[in-house]
C-alpha cells in the first residue's frame, strides 16, 4: 500500500486537537501513530518524537532501541522521493534530536550515538567510522557545560596538522547553527527538496552543448550536519545541511558540479585511458576543471570561499601556491610522461610519482587551465569534448606559450595524436 495512502486512512489522528494530545503524551504512541505521524510531517518537526525517544531513554530502556530504529526507518521510508532518485535527511533529524537533548543535559544513550553515525547520510559521506568525531565536536557545541572548551578550540585557526583540526571543522559549524537553529529546523521541514533535480537539471543543460536528458541519472542526495564540503561516492553526494540553508544557490550549482561527473561518466573511455596512464591524470584535471567552471565564477578567490567554509587560510594558500605552480607541475607531468612512453619506469611508478602532483582533487590546476581556455576564446572547444582529455591536452598546449606556461613536448603531442579523439566515445 502506497504510504500517501495509509497517511490519508489515517488522517483522522490528526485534528488538531488530536495532534497536540499525542505530541504532549508520546508515550501512548504506536508504532501505529508514530508511522502516520511521519507521513503528516507538515503538522510538527520530524525530530520531536525522536527527541522524546532519545531524552527518556532510561525509562524506556526496554524498547528504546527498537523504538528508535523504527523511527529511523520510517524516516527514511519518508524521504523526499522522485522518480530518479532520494533525498534523505534521516542523519539531520537525529542530529537535531540529540543536540536537542545535549543542549538539555539529558543523557544520551550509546546506540543513539551509534544509530547517528549508520543514519544514511553518514554512511553515504563515508564517516560511519567517525562516531567519536561526531560526538565530541556535537557535546562541545551544544553541551552548556562545555564553554571552556569550546571557546579554546575556536580561538584562532587550528593548523591542519592539529589532531584537534577536524574537531574545530565541525564545532565552528554546529556552533554556527545554533545561531538560527529554529530557522534552520524550519528550512529542513519546509525547503522544497524536489526542486533540487529541476534546478541541477536546469543548470547543466545551459552550461552543455548537445545535452542528452536521458543520460543524466541523478544520485542519491544524502544531507548531514558536518563540514562544508560536498563530497561525491558511490553511494551518493552528501552536503551539509547549515552550509544548503545559508547558501541555497551555491549549494545548487555545487550538487550540479557533482552531478556533471555522473553524466560526463557516460562518455569516459577508460579502455583507451588504460593504454596511456596519462590520460587518467588529464581526465581528473579536465573532469574537475570544467566542473569548476559551474560552481566556480571567474573571480573566484579560494581565501575568501575557504574562510566562509570554515576552512583554514592554510588551505587556501595551499590551493593558489598549486595554481602558480602550474607550469612546473606541466612540466614535470611531459617529463614522466616521456619516461614512461621510453620505457624508463612503469605504469605503477608513473601512478606512484604523479600521486599528488595536482593536489585538492586537482581542482586548483584543473581550474586554472580551463579559466585559460575560456579567456581565450576556446570554451565551444573545450565544452564540445568535455570528456576527452586528449583534446584538453591539445587546447591547452595552444595557449600555453602566449601565458609563458611550459609547452608541452613535441614527443609528448606525439604521444597524444596516437591516442586522439578520433578514437573516443565522444
Amino acid at each position: 500500500m502506497h504510504l500517501r495512502t495509509i497517511a490519508f486512512r489515517g488522517a483522522f489522528f490528526f485534528e488538531h486537537s488530536q495532534i497536540r494530545h499525542y505530541l504532549s503524551n508520546p508515550q501512548k504512541l504506536t508504532y501505529k501513530h508514530l508511522y502516520i505521524y511521519q507521513e503528516c510531517i507538515n503538522f510538527a518537526p520530524p525530530n520531536k518524537l525522536m527527541t522524546y525517544v532519545i531524552q527518556n531513554n532510561q525509562t524506556m530502556s526496554h524498547r528504546f532501541s527498537p523504538l528508535l530504529l523504527f523511527l529511523f526507518a520510517v524516516t527514511t521510508s519518508c524521504t523526499r522521493h522522485t522518480a530518479e532518485s532520494d533525498i534523505n535527511l534521516n542523519s539531520v533529524d537525529l542530529f537535531f534530536a540529540v543536540a536537542d537533548s545535549v543542549a538539555q543535559r539529558q543523557e544520551v544513550a550509546e546506540a543513539t550515538w551509534d544509530s547517528l553515525a549508520h543514519s544514511d547520510g553518514y554512511v553515504m559521506a563515508g564517516w560511519q567510522k567517525r562516531k567519536g568525531l561526531i560526538r565530541n565536536a556535537l557535546l562541545i557545541a551544544f553541551h552548556p557545560d562545555s564553554t571552556k572548551a569550546r571557546n579554546t578550540l575556536l580561538q584562532g585557526q587550528l593548523s591542519m596538522s592539529d589532531p584537534r583540526f577536524h574537531t574545530s571543522l565541525l564545532v565552528r559549524n554546529y556552533v554556527d547553527m545554533k545561531q538560527h537553529w529554529s530557522e534552520l529546523q524550519d528550512f529542513r521541514r519546509d525547503y522544497d527538496y524536489a526542486s533540487i533535480q529541476k534546478q541541477a537539471r536546469q543548470t547543466l543543460q545551459q552550461f552543455l552543448p548537445n545535452f542528452v536528458d536521458s543520460l543524466l541519472t541523478f544520485p542519491n542526495i544524502g544531507f548531514i550536519c558536518g563540514d562544508a564540503e560536498c563530497r561525491s561516492k558511490r553511494s551518493g553526494i552528501t552536503l551539509d545541511i547549515n552550509y544548503f540553508y545559508k547558501y541555497p544557490e551555491e549549494g545548487i550549482r555545487v550538487l550540479t558540479h557533482e552531478m556533471f561527473h555522473t553524466y560526463r561518466a557516460h562518455f569516459e573511455d577508460h579502455e583507451r585511458f588504460d593504454s596511456i596512464p596519462v590520460l587518467w591524470v588529464v581526465n581528473n584535471l579536465q573532469n574537475e576543471g570544467i566542473a569548476d567552471l559551474i560552481d566556480k565564477p571567474l573571480d573566484y578567490d579560494p581565501v575568501i570561499e575557504y574562510a566562509k567554509m570554515g576552512y583554514p587560510e592554510q588551505l587556501a594558500q595551499m590551493y593558489l601556491e598549486a595554481v602558480a605552480a602550474t607550469s612546473d607541475k606541466m612540466a614535470r607531468l611531459d617529463s614522466l610522461t616521456l619516461s614512461w612512453a621510453h620505457q624508463q619506469i612503469t605504469k605503477e611508478e608513473y601512478f606512484q610519482q604523479t600521486s599528488g602532483l595536482f593536489p585538492l582533487g586537482g581542482h586548483p590546476n584543473g581550474r586554472y587551465i580551463t579559466n585559460l581556455l575560456v579567456a581565450h576564446g576556446l570554451q565551444d572547444q573545450l565544452l564540445a569534448h568535455f570528456a576527452d582529455p586528449v583534446t584538453f591536452l591539445l587546447l591547452y598546449n595552444q595557449v600555453a606559450a602566449r601565458e609563458n606556461l611550459h609547452v608541452m613536448s613535441e614527443g609528448f603531442i606525439l604521444l597524444m595524436n596516437s591516442h586522439s579523439s578520433q578514437n573516443s566515445k565522444y
